[in-house]
């Protein structure tokens, strides 16, 4: 008799209750749940910041070759130097400005035969196309400053969806809309203010953050006429 209740209990010991099993299952979904929304959280947490990267990569590139030329601007008299010349264009209320200089940032190349002086030109250019949305951020090159004949530089298409492109230039005083070294006893400007609108979308959003960068110019010399610097 002792026997056989001894067996039972052991048997007994040995086992889980239906309402054990049932919260075991509840607390382990739980936890599941809680690392699936754990790791679903992160892998998005990835995915928008890669997107973010992404999208930003033209941007950052665009600016990064805006701020090197500038920042190799020449002085606007000299030997391979030309004149800062920086023109204001509106349309309605939309800003479509241009500017051209001469900067050291060409790079030397075997198949390219010319030095690191050259002129850059940045504009906005309108695609073709009934399609088309916006413009261009172009930047226009020319490498070969002592051709006899001259033809159209070839561009760079920086940015599209570009709606306007606004510049100003610093003279130490004051910002300027426009600039034209020729005028302004040969010096260039102090600084160049950049900023580019972007078209919206058919909700009214813009399809990309405005961008507004201040670019400082180390090439503020001057010459007289016999060449000689002026500070």
């Amino acid at each position: 008799m002792m026997t056989s209740e001894l067996k039972q209990s052991v048997v007994q010991s040995r086992g889980f209750t239906l309402l054990e099993v049932l919260v075991a299952t509840a607390i382990f979904s739980v936890l599941v749940g809680a690392l699936y929304a754990l790791f679903y959280g992160a892998l998005r947490a990835r995915e928008s910041t890669y997107e973010s990267i992404v999208k930003g990569l033209p941007t950052a590139y665009a600016l990064s070759t805006v701020r090197r030329d500038l920042a190799n601007m020449t002085a606007p008299t000299g030997l391979f130097a030309g004149a800062v010349i920086g023109e204001i264009d509106e349309q309605d209320t939309t800003r479509l400005d241009t500017i051209e200089f001469f900067t050291t940032s060409g790079v030397v190349r075997a198949n390219e035969p010319w030095g690191d002086i050259q002129k850059v030109s940045y504009y906005l250019s309108i695609p073709e196309g009934d399609d088309a949305s916006g413009s261009y951020f172009v930047r226009a090159v020319t490498r070969n400053l002592l051709a006899s004949t001259t033809e159209d530089p070839p561009e760079e298409r920086l940015l599209p969806n570009v709606e306007s492109l606004t510049l100003a230039y610093y003279d130490g005083e004051s910002w300027q809309d426009s600039w034209d070294s020729t005028t302004q006893e040969n010096v260039a400007p102090e600084a160049v203010k950049m900023r580019l609108d972007f078209m919206k979308d058919t909700e009214g959003r813009s399809v990309s953050q405005p961008v507004e960068v201040v670019l400082p110019v180390t090439a503020g010399l001057s010459t007289d006429s016999e060449g000689a610097e002026q500070p």
